[in-house]
Order: C-alpha cells, then structure tokens, then sequence
C-alpha cells in the first residue's frame, strides 16, 4: 500500500511489485487471503480490481470529499469493503475490449478516438454514485 507522501513515481517500479506481491500472497493459490478480484472474458483473464476493507485505503478516507457527502457511517468500519484500482491487462488486442472492461465494472464511456491514438475516456456510472 501507498503510504502518505508517496507516489506511485516517487516508490520505483520494483518496491511497488515487491509490495504488490506481499499483499496478494502472490503465487500462494493455497493462502487464505486476497486483496483483489481477477476478470474473466471468454475465459481468458482480463483485468483485476482491489478488493479490501474501506480502511485499507486511507486516500479514499481522507483526499475524497464527494463520497461522504451527505453521510454519516463510521468511515473506518473494517466490515465495509471497497473495490478500487480496476486494472486492465494489457495489451488488449483493441480498444473496445478495454472499454468493455470498464463497462463491465459499472463505468459508462463517454469518449471514445480511434486515431492517430486510440483511447477512451470513461466515468463513474449510476451504480457507483
């Protein structure tokens, strides 16, 4: 996890895989804990997305104003879980199954270019708000 202060840039490439693979017990298929959900099209895996408690996630306790507004639970109940970082696995042999995946997930596209780059750009659908 991201510790405060730190950046994805300002951590490197490797401690962030080392720390990736103690938080999943990667390579463990016997372990008793996960951190994260794997996406499956047509069998073949595609993405996967965090899954902790709430509290494991203090950016989203304490940098997201949007969220609690107009709530009052208790933002740090560990029986609360969150499913954050939906991360597509790349490449994709086009677009539109990238932007699939985040459809999947309940994000709604709202731009899609071709060329000369393709990308999209997705938001947070009804479900999520």
């Amino acid at each position: 996890m991201m510790e405060a202060g730190e950046s994805w840039a300002s951590v490197g490439a490797d401690e962030l895989a080392f720390r990736f693979r103690s938080d999943t017990d990667c390579g463990h298929p016997e372990s008793g804990t996960t951190s994260g959900l794997v996406a499956y099209l047509d069998g073949e895996p595609v993405g996967w997305c965090a899954v902790e408690p709430r509290s494991a996630y203090p950016r989203l306790l304490r940098s997201t104003r949007v969220p609690w507004d107009g709530r009052t639970e208790n933002k740090n109940d560990d029986s609360v879980w969150a499913a954050a970082i939906p991360i597509p696995i790349l490449p994709w042999a086009d677009l539109d199954d990238s932007i699939s995946f985040y459809e999947a997930l309940g994000f709604n596209r709202t731009y899609r270019q071709q060329r000369p780059n393709p990308y999209a750009v997705v938001e947070l659908g009804e479900a999520w708000r």
